[in-house]
């Protein structure tokens, strides 16, 4: 049931395809260089008790090595009550290992598989955090919630871009500095005229990173504008895929795609901009009603790689008008919320008139109810639709509203298209609830649903050590039973089919944990310590007004695997990626599970506290992820097996040869 699940997942995560690669970010005053050789900031315990975060650490000052032994692989830092403050830290450099100073360098988990789920509307890349290295090149991000899925991104206007994926940090944990190597790139240029070779000053141009199938560009990009003799430059391009994009006030817009850039070779790319024409017209509803903020876009492909892409909003008025588009014939597309989108081809550059009638999506309306019944006035909605030929549920993209000072508890939603549902509403203090399965049919108003919201069930236990005593500070996460914590399932995010509360409580002194307000679906526990072995329990079944026990959940110390990966020149490889995969087929568990760490400076690599079982190892080099064909090599040359024993320490040392 489970593989076929996943193949549900991936169809349609696909069909609601959304990449949005703005990298950014704001910077916080908060992330800073943390260097080797100043006197340690206090650490300071806020609420609850026994959580630890780094003192205010400003720009360029110095954090001491909380590790005096000088091991990067077992650094510490003081934690009362077992919880610690997390830190991800590194440095930025040139190949001759130089120093790179104000590099803008951002923290997302927006990684290399998430556009196999949309995010939710607005919400694309709002916990990016970016800082600036110092001097040194050094760079840190405090108080990083525990996670394995996070992505650097370091830029230089001068030096290029570098991005490290698999970055991870774990509880209580200043991981091993992170080593982000600019690289030269290449210099991108070419000349922008016009049909009768007239040179264009002052047009602006924009590279921007392309999305996966060149089905979306990142719209941030880099921006420049033809000087006077009609000539552009960009300089230090890294390998990647790019979108061109040139404009210029009285010409159409030009898009050239798919331009590869695989090295530091100088690419020239001249452009011809075509004299500019309109297409302009009303957007209005099927009672014929105005529509202000309709977005209207014109696509042209005028071969493989050049197009136009152009695009407007409609006034007050409905009245829209195109002024930037090519001579030739273009595919339109309007879209306004809560109405049918609407797809026009052919529409001929200079058409003017042009009327286009939205119709009204299918809408359900309905009021969120107390457990007494009584309105509530604050709240949020959402839909969920049914897997096919299952009764399992995921979330619809964008139409989650927060409904706020509500005076009988009403809502409205509109539906994407005709098929079953039901509304998801949350609030508090009280479990995510659903309405009753209904049927919504094209241009249909439903009404009457209700979402009575009701304090869910309840997950309680305790953790222990493997000698009995109680383990205070672990972290207990709630997930779907079949959830594996690992890139792909990470990225599918809302597109997993469950409603299952994700959420997460500490421990107490005495090990016990008391997880409430969630709603009824089979659950797993994920306990993790910093100081034993990561443990899942899974099919925990939580119905309404119940309460679930594990009972004692006993942790182990587990193995440690620990070495160096070394370059062929002989010396120590820095930033190689080591990964630890559970073999299912001879474990047995179907769920596995996946372990990965980065080589520090010198080469060294270490994983701590690996619970029993047989795996497999193997290694890729810093950068072998944009080939991936480079990746698959180094995985097959590096791959071993290794069994683990509880307790036991293991060395395992790779090197690359020519």
């Amino acid at each position: 049931m489970r593989p076929f699940l996943v193949l549900l997942l991936v169809v349609a995560a696909a069909v609601t395809f959304y990449l949005a690669m703005n990298p950014g970010g704001k910077k916080s005053d908060e992330d800073s260089a943390l260097t080797p050789d100043a006197p340690p900031a206090e650490a300071t315990t806020q609420d609850p008790p026994g959580v630890a975060a780094l003192a205010d650490i400003d720009p360029g000052r110095a954090v001491a090595d909380p590790n005096p032994s000088g091991n990067p692989s077992e650094r510490d830092v003081a934690h009362p009550g077992g919880r610690r403050g997390n830190a991800i830290k590194g440095r930025v450099v040139l190949a001759n290992q130089e120093p790179v100073e104000d590099a803008d360098v951002t923290l997302t988990r927006y990684g290399p598989l998430d556009f196999l789920s949309m995010p939710a509307e607005g919400q694309e890349r709002v916990a990016d955090r970016a800082v600036t290295s110092n001097k040194e090149g050094l760079f840190s991000f405090r108080d990083v919630e525990p996670d394995t899925t996070y992505t650097l991104v370091a830029y230089h206007g001068q030096h290029g871009r570098c991005t490290e994926t698999h970055v991870s940090v774990a509880d209580g944990e200043i991981g091993d500095e992170v080593l982000m190597i600019l690289s030269a790139g290449a210099r991108f240029y070419g000349a922008v005229t016009d049909t009768a070779s007239n040179v264009v000053p002052g047009a602006q141009v924009r590279l921007s990173t392309m999305g996966l199938a060149a089905l979306d560009v990142d719209r941030a990009g880099t921006f420049t504008e033809t000087d006077a003799a009609g000539n552009y430059e960009f300089h230090n391009v890294v390998a990647g895929n790019y979108a061109l994009t040139v404009e210029a006030e009285g010409y159409g817009r030009t898009l050239i795609q798919q331009l590869n850039i695989s090295g530091s070779e100088d690419i020239e790319r001249n452009v011809v901009l075509q004299v500019a024409y309109m297409i302009g017209g009303v957007v209005t509803s099927s009672e014929g009603l105005a529509i202000e903020g309709a977005k209207v876009q014109a696509y042209q492909r005028a071969n493989q790689k050049e197009s136009t892409n152009s695009q407007t909003l409609t006034d007050e008025n409905g009245d829209f008008l195109l002024d930037d588009v090519r001579a030739g014939s273009y595919t339109l597309v309007v879209q306004a919320r809560g109405y049918e989108p609407w797809r026009e081809p052919r529409v001929e550059s200079g058409e003017m008139g042009l009327a286009f009638e939205l119709v009204r999506l299918p809408t359900v309306t309905g009021q969120v109810l107390d457990p007494s019944g009584k309105p509530l006035p604050n709240f949020t909605v959402q839909l969920r639709q049914f897997v096919a030929n299952t009764d399992q549920t995921v979330s619809v993209p964008r139409t989650r509203q927060v409904i706020k000072n509500s005076e009988d508890g009403a809502f409205e939603v509109a539906c994407p298209r005709e098929n079953d549902y039901v509304v998801e509403a949350m609030a508090a203090p009280y479990a995510a609830c659903q309405s009753e399965r209904f049927h919504i049919a094209k241009g249909q108003k439903l009404t009457g649903i209700v979402v009575r919201m009701n304090a869910g069930g309840t997950i309680k236990g305790r953790v222990i050590a493997s000698d009995g005593s109680p383990v205070g500070g672990a972290r207990v996460k709630t997930h779907h039973t079949d959830f594996v914590d690992d890139p792909f399932w990470n990225s599918l995010g809302d597109a997993y089919p469950s409603a299952a509360t994700k959420t997460e409580v500490r421990t107490k002194a005495d090990g016990t944990f008391v997880i409430e307000e969630l709603t009824p679906e089979t659950y797993q526990v994920d306990v993790r310590h910093s100081d034993y072995a990561n443990l899942v329990v899974r099919g925990i079944v939580v119905t309404e007004n119940s309460t679930a026990e594990t009972g004692d959940i006993r942790l182990s110390v587990g193995a440690k695997v620990s070495g160096t990966v070394y370059g062929p020149d002989g010396q120590g490889l820095a930033g190689a990626l080591i990964q630890l995969t559970l073999n299912a087929q001879e474990s047995g568990d179907i769920y596995g599970s996946h372990d990965q760490v980065r080589t520090n400076a010198e080469g060294r690599y270490i994983f701590n506290h690996i619970p029993a079982g047989p795996y497999e190892i193997f290694v890729q080099r810093q950068g072998g992820g944009s080939n991936p064909f480079e990746g698959l090599s180094d995985s097959t040359q590096t791959r071993r097996s290794i069994t683990l024993v509880e307790g036991q320490e293991y060395v395992e040392d790779f090197s690359f040869s020519n």
